[in-house]
């Protein structure tokens, strides 16, 4: 949260902050889902807002619960205290609500709530906050170490306003030149964590059982049956038993839409290293069967908590991923996320044995972790109503899907090279399973086909 000093003609003030903006331009303008969201975070559902230049640096540092300070141009006292609750770009919404600013560069709109009239010297609020008597042309944020020292503006002057649980963003950007910006219209990006709720049977039942054991554990239930991870922005990895039975990817638009009836996002803010890699070493290992992995998972667990109970097993020592062909959802995620250090799990906390409620009770609890699930979703209609063109996600998962099937090959052949170094000493079992990966519909390249035949047959001459 920080504070910000704005200023605005009379004439402005007079459209969009004495008066709400018209319900039938905003819904002419901006995605129904985002106004209905803004609307959960002002009364009667009426909307106000204030306008900021094309060229200013600080919109992206403008967030939900920002406190602001507003004078009119020309005046010398702050006339209003305001908080933002949102953010879009739109000129044609601009134009049409500030007509008499045409020629101006604002495309930009931040949405405010709690409107209270104030009137406050400007010298006043400038010494307090440690800044030179100036002229506002624009939005200014104050200096984050200056605002925690003077502390909230509303209790300084003595406001009683509505402490809203407010999104840690909400934005919406309609300018038709950024539309083809790969990474302003994605809902899902690298490192993202989404939960899903699917539409069909299933996913009740295991959220079902997810809750039983959550309640056993005086764990908080859950509304979700699986989980999975952006890898790329637009595409994700999951461990799924739909159509494939295995490990692949999958584009934001099957995943949030076609898939599930409701979702969470969540994104690490402090997030840098690249998850690529891990998660292409994760693609093509198959769903394991749900009853004999439940059987074995539960045996395991009762294992562990009545008879592996030595000091040794729960020392903090190096987790090693398990070497194994299968992966539930929320064990690739584990494991991904484990390989890149971007979640705390204890040595005893097995990838296999954790459930998707397990990993959303982990990452809720982690200030690191910031739910982005309402920008997701406005992200998600937007692109749902301009007919958002595929291709992008489609090429992206192509590329990771052959570049995947390589790396998979060259580490079997690998393997079998070290395991029968002979020329015609593979056994034939190993040599059925070359046959067999090279039948397999999965594997859909030439290249990739090409690779396990050139090997037996240079192995076999």
């Amino acid at each position: 949260m920080n504070l910000w000093l704005d200023t605005a003609s009379q004439e402005k003030i007079n459209v969009s902050i004495k008066n709400p903006v018209d319900s039938n331009l905003l819904e002419k303008h901006l995605n129904k889902n985002f106004i209905q969201t803004l609307c959960k975070y002002t009364k009667d559902n009426q909307l106000f807002c204030m306008g900021l230049s094309d060229h200013l640096p600080y919109y992206e540092k403008l967030t939900p619960g920002d406190e602001l300070l507003l004078t009119i141009t020309g005046d010398k006292s702050f006339r209003y205290y305001a908080q933002v609750s949102g953010k879009a770009k739109s000129r044609a919404l601009v134009s049409e609500l500030w007509p008499f600013q045409k020629g101006t560069n604002i495309v930009y709109i931040y949405f405010i709530t709690n409107i209270r009239e104030i009137n406050i010297q400007k010298t006043e609020i400038f010494s307090r906050l440690g800044l030179k008597n100036k002229t506002l042309a624009e939005a200014i944020p104050i200096d984050k170490h200056n605002y925690l020292r003077y502390g909230k503006a509303y209790k300084h002057l003595k406001l009683n306003i509505t402490e809203y649980n407010f999104p840690t963003s909400l934005s919406l950007d309609l300018e038709p030149s950024n539309l083809s910006k790969k990474n302003q219209e994605m809902p899902i990006k690298e490192g993202d964590i989404i939960l899903t709720c699917g539409k069909y049977p299933p996913s009740d039942t295991i959220i079902m059982l997810q809750n039983i054991i959550a309640k056993f554990r005086k764990k908080p239930s859950t509304e979700f049956s699986h989980i999975s991870l952006g890898i790329a922005d637009g595409v994700a990895i999951e461990a799924t038993r739909v159509e494939s039975s295995s490990v692949r990817f999958i584009a934001y638009d099957e995943l949030l839409l076609k898939r599930s009836k409701k979702f969470k996002i969540y994104r690490k803010s402090t997030r840098k290293q690249s998850l690529v890699k891990s998660a292409k070493l994760q693609y093509g290992k198959e769903y394991p069967k749900l009853k004999l992995s439940l059987i074995k998972g539960l045996f395991e667990i009762l294992y562990l908590k009545y008879y592996k109970k030595e000091e040794k097993y729960y020392k903090k020592e190096p987790y090693q991923l398990e070497e194994d062909s299968y992966a539930f959802c929320s064990s690739l995620v584990a494991d991904i996320l484990r390989e890149e250090n971007m979640i705390e799990l204890s040595t005893q906390e097995k990838s296999h044995l954790l459930s998707p409620a397990d990993l959303e009770y982990i990452i809720q609890n982690s200030p690191e972790w910031e739910d982005i699930s309402i920008e997701s979703q406005l992200l998600l209609e937007n692109n749902k109503e301009k007919n958002y063109n595929r291709s992008t996600t489609t090429n992206t998962i192509k590329n990771f899907v052959e570049y995947s099937e390589q790396e998979s090959i060259d580490n079997q052949i690998r393997e079998w090279d070290n395991s029968y170094p002979l020329p015609n000493n593979i056994p034939i079992w190993e040599q059925l399973k070359i046959y067999a990966r090279i039948k397999d519909k999965s594997y859909n390249s030439y290249k990739s086909q090409k690779k396990y035949t050139d090997f037996l047959q240079g192995r076999n001459s």
